[in-house]
């Protein structure tokens, strides 16, 4: 993770290496844990916090499966945080003892646990040793708090003495249970290694893959027996892919690799692939050169250092839902914290400021070498407290950035509430629920013209209540508003601001009856072809009058069926659309629950009309049904003739089904929602 940079003299073009100057201090006697006030700011929501102080160049951390905290020094010692406690353990975990420091980043930079810890104890290190000078991985056995050094098993080691610089040294386990390894191209310093990240009788610039035993497993894409291969070579070409990390959830490698010196050169992150070529020393970034693997983002390293750190796709349980599946990245020279988001084909859509905020560059963010998650789901991160020219700028320290809702003042939400439902919730009402019965989920949610980018939300069962300027007038009707959910569930375009969208994967929850064991009810992302959410696409003729005898199947056939004595009543030209009879005039009924002279009226709560009324078969409470549904801009209603009078027409619960498909990561993978109320269906219409 050394820059290079270049200078001009009036003798010519030189290259300066800005070394990371090995000053090792005199350790504390006390590290602890300590808190400390929020630093620089983080996104509305989120506090930055020093956990740990008192560490000597601090490289990386890890958690095992009980909570203990485990931090390695580059000087070769492992300390231990036990688990629900404010201190380090006045006995190391580890302190290695053949270990060499002497020159730029030589020493224990790598540290991961086996996924069988807490049975086996493996504890696996990326370090430089003294005898020989080489860099190696060794797996170490732990028994309770400490690590016999003595149970050293030696797995791989480098072929040639080990260089001052870009040795990588990054390890982690795929979900193949490999151990995968990371190595710089460690400036070569053998004779005849000349660009050994493209060769393969070199183990520098690559990814290795081997067994916990250290063995070479057979499917390695370079094996070649006795050849000339190493046979561990998972993939090559790169510079110093400092971190890597998995996707826990859906096994996707990310390499980040620190780009070259220069001002052309670009820092990367790369899709690991099995035989991979990412280019080093050939090019960098996009590459013209056949055979080459691009990467699937670069930033530019420009006139200034630039140092990217890996980091991981967030899966943790603390972040709101929003920052599901994005991979956060760090810049060591620049002091930043960034994340990558993702459109549903897993390409990049977007590179987002996360610490700071507003992009700046060198705030009080640390000099940042490795990003993990806690337990909790928090993001911690490793301040090794070097600066750019290698000068230590205090003692290294670990730091947490945790989210911390505020505060949820619903009473706007209350009163909203109460217009239509208090009457139903106490049994006095001769319709159903308009939002339902409980509350699912309350946050911000981001939204740029909103204050600080976020709006204040609140999901029901059937739709989603919004403050979008918590400032202004609350004794106007549209100070709380009715979510536009439909057309995002149906197109997988959420809206993030007036003119900013994020693109996931249409939602496959289905838009009526049970949500399992009901294969005759279409989805949401079956409805597409005929919904219109741009006001061109897939309109409809003026069709009033007709019978209403549409019928759409589970996998999105359109045939005809028997009206049930339901005709198409309004036509809106706004969206080109036909109102159902029974639609129409429940929206028109003083027994619809409808308030105008409060500004509840029936575009407030629905919008217009983006699909025609379609028959479909629905499964409710495991009884198949007839149920008429039409898709609004806010909302779906059903008609069920088999309903009792007061409850024929409902609400859908789309609020129901947008909280679970937004709390999902944006290809569309699940995962559990965090900081939602407990959930109750209504007992209609599902």
């Amino acid at each position: 993770m050394v820059r290079l940079e270049y200078i001009s003299t009036r003798r010519g073009i030189y290259l300066l290496r800005r070394v990371l100057v090995v000053l090792l201090i005199v350790q504390s006697s006390l590290v602890a844990l300590v808190p400390s006030p929020a630093l620089g700011a983080p996104p509305p929501g989120f506090q930055n916090t020093t956990v740990l102080t008192g560490l000597t160049q601090p490289t990386t951390l890890a958690f095992t499966p009980d909570g203990r905290m485990l931090v390695a020094e580059r000087g070769g010692t492992i300390k231990l945080v036990p688990a629900g406690e404010t201190a380090v353990a006045a006995t190391p975990f580890l302190q290695l003892t053949n270990i060499n420091i002497e020159h730029g980043e030589r020493g224990l930079v790598g540290l991961t646990l086996d996924p069988a810890f807490a049975s086996n104890g493996y504890v696996y290190l990326f370090y430089t040793a003294n005898v020989p000078l080489r860099d190696r991985v060794s797996r170490f056995t732990a028994t309770g708090d400490t690590v016999d050094l003595h149970s050293e098993a030696v797995l791989w080691q480098d072929n040639v003495d080990a260089a001052w610089w870009h040795h990588g040294g990054n390890l982690a386990f795929g979900p193949d249970g490999k151990l995968y390894i990371s190595t710089g191209f460690n400036d070569d310093p053998a004779p005849g290694s000349s660009n050994g990240a493209q060769r393969l009788d070199s183990y520098h610039g690559k990814i290795l893959r081997i067994n916990r035993d250290g063995t070479v497993p057979a499917d390695n894409p370079f094996v070649d027996g006795s050849g000339p291969n190493l046979d561990a070579i998972w993939a090559r070409g790169l510079r110093n892919p400092f971190r890597f990390s998995f996707d826990p959830l859906t096994g996707a490698i990310y390499i980040a690799d620190v780009g070259g010196g220069d001002s052309s050169s670009v820092e990367e992150v790369n899709l690991g692939l099995a035989g991979a070529n990412y280019g080093w020393l050939i090019c960098e970034g996009t590459c013209a050169t056949a055979g080459m693997t691009d990467p699937i983002f670069s930033y530019p390293r420009g006139n200034r250092d630039a140092s990217i750190i890996g980091g991981l796709v967030y899966r943790g349980a603390q972040f709101p839902p929003e920052y599901q599946g994005s991979y956060f990245y760090a810049d060591y020279a620049q002091n930043w914290i960034r994340r990558l988001t993702f459109d549903a084909n897993g390409a990049v859509s977007g590179s987002l400021a996360f610490e700071p905020t507003d992009g700046t560059l060198d705030g009080p963010y640390g000099d940042i070498v490795d990003l993990k998650v806690g337990p909790e789901g928090a993001l911690y991160y490793v301040d090794v407290a070097l600066d750019n020219t290698g000068q230590q700028t205090g003692p290294g320290s670990i730091r947490r950035i945790s989210y911390v809702e505020a505060p949820f003042d619903g009473t706007a939400f209350d009163a909203v509430w109460a217009t239509t439902d208090a009457l139903v919730a106490s049994g006095g009402a001769s319709y159903s629920w308009f939002w339902g019965p409980t509350v699912n989920a309350e946050r911000d949610e981001p939204y740029s013209e909103s204050p600080g980018g976020v709006r204040r939300v609140r999901y029901y069962d059937k739709s989603r209540m919004e403050i979008n300027d918590p400032g202004g007038d609350r004794s106007s009707i549209f100070y709380v508003t009715n979510g536009l959910l439909a057309s995002e569930l149906i197109t997988g375009r959420v809206q993030r601001g007036d003119a900013r969208f994020e693109q996931r994967a249409p939602a496959t929850q289905l838009v009526a009856g049970d949500p399992s064991n009901n294969p005759g009810t279409p989805s949401y992302a079956t409805l597409a072809p005929y919904v219109t959410t741009d006001g061109v696409s897939n309109r409809a003729p003026d069709r009033t009058g007709e019978p209403a005898t549409a019928f759409l199947s589970g996998t999105g056939a359109l045939s005809s069926t028997d009206s049930r004595g339901v005709t198409l009543a309004h036509y809106r030209s706004e969206t080109g659309h036909n109102m159902a009879s029974v639609f129409w005039n429940w929206a028109n009924s003083p027994n619809s629950g409808l308030r105008p002279d409060v500004g509840v009226d029936w575009v407030y709560v629905l919008g217009f009309p983006i699909s025609e009324p379609f028959w479909i078969r629905a499964t409710v409470g495991g009884t198949e049904r007839d149920v008429l549904v039409q898709v609004f801009e806010r909302r779906i209603l059903t008609y069920t003739p088999d309903n009792p009078a007061q409850y024929q027409v409902e609400f859908g619960n789309i609020g129901q089904h947008y909280l679970s498909w937004i709390s999902s990561s944006p290809n569309g993978l699940s995962f559990s929602a965090e900081r939602t109320l407990p959930r109750r269906c209504s007992s209609a219409m599902r």
